[in-house]
């Protein structure tokens, strides 16, 4: 595998000299900085650690603290109606009623939401 890796670099180093015929001294030399500092940074992987989580015997104490409401559009949709034998097509826009409920422990300092979709809202009245 090494010999092959060797070919592989001599390849390389073969195209960059072709690449850089064109290019000035002070391009070449930013060039070949870069490409320096990408090899030495590339095998490096960050990688983050979780959060440490306190475990203890001690049950929650969840409180709600809130309840808040938003209507948020969804969607938009035809639907036709027939008005004195006359087809006509209408626009309804669709929204979602959603309510977040926020829970606080005082015990643990933790907090907690759940959302759920409380009611669809239709803007026009029809059949679905």
């Amino acid at each position: 595998m090494g010999r092959l890796q060797g070919i592989f670099c001599l390849k390389l180093k073969a195209e960059a000299g072709q690449l850089l015929k064109g290019v000035d001294m002070f391009m070449k030399t930013k060039i070949i900085l870069l490409s320096g500092l990408m090899v030495i940074v590339g095998p490096f992987s960050v990688f983050a650690s979780p959060e440490k989580v306190e475990e203890s015997s001690v049950e929650h104490n969840w409180e709600r603290m809130d309840t808040e409401y938003e209507i948020v559009p969804v969607d938009t949709h035809t639907y036709t109606v027939w008005r004195n034998f006359i087809r006509k097509t209408r626009k309804c826009d669709i929204s979602h009623r959603i309510k977040t409920d926020v829970w606080y422990c005082d015990l643990h300092h933790h907090t907690r939401s759940s959302s759920s979709i409380d009611e669809i809202i239709h803007s026009e009245e029809h059949s679905h």
